[in-house]
C-alpha cells in the first residue's frame, strides 16, 4: 500500500504538470485563434454608406456584433473611394432615404464594374413605392430595415449556397 505521503507527492507532481500545460495553452490559444480567423472563419466584409452619423454608427455596431468587418462611409464619394481602392467587399449597404438622385447609380456602376460578386443591400425604414422602384432599378439583392442588420450579415452565406 502506498503511504499518504507518497500519494500526496504523486498528486502534487500531477498538478504541477497540469499547471505547466495550462500555462502553455494560455500562450498558444491566442495564436491559434488568430490563425483560425485568418484561415477558415472569414468574416463578411461590408461597405456601409450612410449619411446620418447616428444611423451609420448603430448599423455598424450591429453588423460588428454579427462578426462582420465593416468599413463605413458618410458620403457616396467616400464609398466610391473604398470601392475603387484595393478593398474587396462581400456586401454594399446603402440607405435609400439619404442618397441624392444619381448617387446610387454611380456607386452601383463602380461596384458592378470593380466588384461584381458584391451583394447590394438597400436599407429603408419605411419603404415607399418610389423607393422600391429605385431599389429594383438598382438591382438590389435585398431590402432590409436599418434595425435588422442580422439579415445583412447572413446574406453572404445565402449567396454562397
Amino acid at each position: 500500500m502506498k503511504t499518504v505521503e507518497k500519494f500526496l507527492a504523486e498528486k502534487e507532481l500531477e498538478l504541477t504538470s497540469v499547471a505547466r500545460e495550462l500555462e502553455a495553452l494560455r500562450v498558444v490559444a491566442p495564436v491559434l485563434r488568430d490563425e483560425e480567423d485568418r484561415i477558415g472563419a472569414t468574416r463578411t466584409k461590408i461597405l456601409l454608406v450612410e449619411g446620418n452619423d447616428d444611423t451609420r454608427n448603430a448599423m455598424r455596431e450591429s453588423l460588428e456584433r454579427e462578426n462582420c468587418d465593416v468599413v463605413s462611409s458618410g458620403t457616396v464619394a467616400d464609398g466610391l473611394s473604398e470601392i475603387l481602392s484595393q478593398h474587396c467587399f462581400d456586401v454594399l449597404v446603402i440607405n435609400l432615404h439619404t442618397q441624392q438622385a444619381g448617387d446610387n447609380s454611380t456607386l452601383l456602376a463602380a461596384l458592378r464594374t470593380f466588384q461584381p460578386a458584391c451583394l447590394l443591400v438597400a436599407v429603408s425604414d419605411s419603404l415607399t413605392v418610389e423607393q422600391a422602384a429605385v431599389a429594383i432599378s438598382l438591382q438590389a439583392d435585398a431590402i432590409v430595415r436599418p434595425s435588422n442588420m442580422k439579415e445583412v450579415a447572413e446574406l453572404k452565406h445565402w449567396n454562397e449556397s
